[in-house]
């Protein structure tokens, strides 16, 4: 087979500032990073909503993340804020992670 045209490379960065709004009991140092496609990764995360009478359910979803370099806190990057090809390729490599964790 004969590469007819290479392949664009995959570039993609976001300005963010780290809140540390993933987990309440750390505080985000406010540094602003330009967070590669490379940076970011899935978790997953568990919330309570009230059903507004006492009780209530558990809801898991999945976000995307990053870690401050300057603090070690995570950071949210919002689902509307990553291009859908983007999601893809970060979604393929959380894939592929987990995939070498089995072996």
């Amino acid at each position: 087979m004969k590469v007819i045209k290479d392949p664009v490379p995959i570039s993609w960065s976001i300005e963010k500032m780290c809140k540390a709004d993933l987990n309440r009991d750390e505080i985000g140092c406010e540094a602003i990073l330009e967070v590669d496609y490379t940076d970011i990764y899935l978790k997953t995360q568990q919330r309570f909503r009230s059903t507004g009478d006492g009780e209530g359910y558990t809801e898991t979803f999945r976000i995307f993340a990053f870690k401050c370099p300057c603090c070690g806190s995570e950071s949210e990057v919002k689902c509307s804020e990553i291009p859908d090809k983007i999601k893809k390729v970060i979604e393929k490599k959380e894939k592929e992670k987990r995939m070498e964790l089995k072996k």
